[in-house]
């Protein structure tokens, strides 16, 4: 509320007004939402989140992967904290979010690590409800498939191609059903 009340208020009172923060497409439902929430965080307080994201969301995910099982596991709460408050925003960031989750994944099957695969599972559908399911597809198809032209990174094994598809079903898990309807000929075929 005093972030709303300070120097951001105007800003914060022109979304308020014309409605412009957050896509219809994003799943604002507060059902399903992770703990502690029971609604959608103020406009002010998502806005502060999201302005100083970018200094911390490195390091979480750095974190994410850490040798110390408690650090990875707080890193995962945390991230699943910052979701929430940054929704659609973090759709920018889905490249880094994606190999992060993949190589958590990885660690935590490796290590027979199950809380830590659930908590990530848990970030991917919170992330899901706030990425558009075209964005999912665009991104997660090509991995998905193994399509090593489109690639960037030069294609994927067998394990992290695994790692990715389950991800793309976490993230589809999240999403807003209106909004991932006129993406089903797409899944299916994937």
């Amino acid at each position: 509320k005093e972030y709303a009340s300070e120097a951001r208020g105007d800003d914060v009172i022109d979304r308020l007004q014309y409605g412009v923060d957050g896509d219809d497409r994003a799943n604002h439902d507060p059902a399903g939402l992770p703990w502690p929430f029971v609604s959608r965080p103020s406009l002010g307080a998502r806005m502060i989140v999201r302005a100083f994201a970018h200094r911390f969301l490195g390091p979480t995910l750095d974190e994410l992967v850490s040798w110390r099982a408690e650090a990875r596991r707080q890193s995962a709460l945390l991230l699943r904290v910052v979701i929430v408050y940054c929704e659609d925003h973090l759709t920018q960031e889905l490249a880094r979010l994606v190999r992060a989750f993949c190589r958590t994944l990885k660690t935590a099957r490796r290590e027979a690590d199950e809380m830590q695969r659930d908590l990530v599972l848990d970030c991917c559908s919170t992330l899901g409800r706030y990425v558009v399911p075209e964005s999912i597809l665009q991104f997660l198809s090509p991995r998905v498939r193994g399509d090593v032209a489109v690639m960037p990174e030069g294609g994927l094994d067998a394990s992290s191609r695994a790692a990715v598809t389950v991800i793309f079903g976490r993230l589809l898990l999240g999403s807003k059903p209106s909004a991932l309807m006129p993406q089903a000929t797409q899944i299916v075929a994937l």
